[in-house]
This record gives C-alpha cells, structure tokens and sequence, in this order.
C-alpha cells in the first residue's frame, strides 16, 4: 500500500482515532489502527471492543492495499520521524 496524504490531516485523524485505542494490553491488535484505502480516501478505523470509531481522510492512493499500524507509534511518527520525509506538506507511508 502506497499513499500520498497532507501531514496535518493525517495527525489530527490518528489522534482521534488513538483516543479510542486499548491502553492495556490484553489483546494486542486493540492497540492499533486500522488503514485502508476506499477510492480517493483513507479510512481509518479502531475500537476498544466496546466503543468504535471510524474516519476517512483525502489521499492519493499509489498502490491498494490495508495496514494494521500501533496507534501510538504511528502518532508519534507522524510528528517526528515521517517528517523529514515530507516535502510540501505531504506524507509518505509505505512499510
């Protein structure tokens, strides 16, 4: 999966889905958010088994494709390690 999405609307989407997110451990994958691509968008999605939340952003996608990413690592890199990656305002993931 390769996309293309502003830096900024990628932050606020996964701090807002990261609310949602198991802080305990117990079941590993609670802990992550969901990333697929639908059309122009990128849905984001998460739950905690009993509260969800789901949320789609703009994007370019380059290749299709769908990602389980630890929701707080993928916040913390959005700020600090993508972005020396980024040109113009735009962020590129790939694995």
């Amino acid at each position: 999966m390769e996309l293309v999405i502003e830096r900024t609307v990628l932050q606020s989407s996964l701090s807002l889905v990261q609310g949602i997110v198991e802080r305990r451990n117990t079941v590993p994958i609670l802990g992550h958010v969901l990333l697929e691509p639908n059309g122009a968008n990128l849905r984001l999605a998460a739950t905690d088994l009993e509260v969800g939340i789901r949320t789609e952003i703009p994007c370019r996608v380059d290749k299709k494709g769908s990602a389980t990413l630890n929701a707080r690592m993928a916040v913390v890199s959005s700020r600090s390690d993508i972005k020396t990656a980024c040109s113009r305002g735009t962020t590129s993931m790939w694995p």
